[in-house]
């Protein structure tokens, strides 16, 4: 994705989830990138698309693929009101043309797959306003067996304390294996010590493109990550970084243009 998000969960149960797609220094990564990948992988449907917020970087390759006709069973926005409520209002309106239902979820709802991954919101609250788009960050929180893993958006960490409450709220974390979608590309205003405290992650990805001119990922956010034991893979430098699971044991790995790395 370069500078960018994209995040395909395959369930056990044949479930497509896409988080995001979007990137802002790759031109059409919908259609160079995340097509691609799908067909590499025989998946011709995405049965929810979650855009955790409007940002280019997070949505534009998932518009291309959805405007071009990429069938997608549903939408999902977060419930916010704020700077992006009219984009919001257009992209429901526009999948609407499509024929794909949106929804708007905030912290506590989810879904149950028939295999037994639990998907929720943990942010934001229903309704919440928000002064800028990185806050209306949509939080997944998948579990599977005794595999957890936290996707977080752009969400910084003014907001990441609503998070750290819901993961509270959720159960005990121990005796998981913990995977972190580090937030917002590895910014050092994202991924704050109270939440790694709370979450206890054994490994951290930060999607960020090679040489960005925002210094992606920044030092003191790698620095918080190594203090808390946390193993770092960064696309610039895995590539694509896959998760696999089976809800027992967990391995990671990353790949790039043929080369797969332990």
């Amino acid at each position: 994705m370069g500078q960018g998000d994209g995040i395909l969960l395959e369930l056990p149960g044949g479930e497509t989830v896409f988080v995001d797609g979007g990137s802002s220094d790759v031109s059409h990564v919908g259609e160079y990138r995340i097509r691609p990948c799908l067909e590499s992988l025989g998946i011709d449907r995405i049965d929810t698309w979650i855009v955790t917020h409007l940002d280019e970087d997070h949505k534009n390759g998932a518009e291309e693929l959805l405007v071009s006709g990429f069938p997608a069973g549903q939408i999902l926005l977060s419930d916010v009101s704020g700077p992006g409520a009219e984009e919001r209002a257009v992209w429901q309106k526009a999948a609407a043309s499509l024929g794909i239902p949106v929804r708007h979820i905030s912290a506590g709802m989810g879904w149950e797959t028939e295999s037994g991954v639990c998907l929720r919101c943990l942010y934001p609250k229903k309704g919440m306003a928000v002064e800028e788009e990185n806050a209306a960050s949509f939080v997944l929180y998948v579990e599977y067996g005794s595999f957890a893993a936290l996707l977080t958006g752009d969400l910084g960490i003014e907001e990441e304390g609503a998070v750290v409450e819901a993961l509270a709220a959720a159960g005990d974390l121990s005796g998981r294996e913990v995977f972190l979608k580090a937030g917002h590309h590895g910014s050092r205003f994202s991924t704050g010590r109270e939440l790694l405290e709370a979450l206890c992650p054994d490994w951290a990805a930060i999607s960020c493109g090679e040489g960005n001119r925002y210094g992606h990922p920044h030092p003191e956010l790698l620095e918080r990550l190594e203090d808390s034991g946390v193993g770092v893979w960064e696309t610039e430098k895995a590539g694509a970084v896959l998760v696999e699971t089976d809800g027992k044991q967990t391995r990671i790995s990353g790949f790039r243009t043929g080369f797969r790395a332990e």
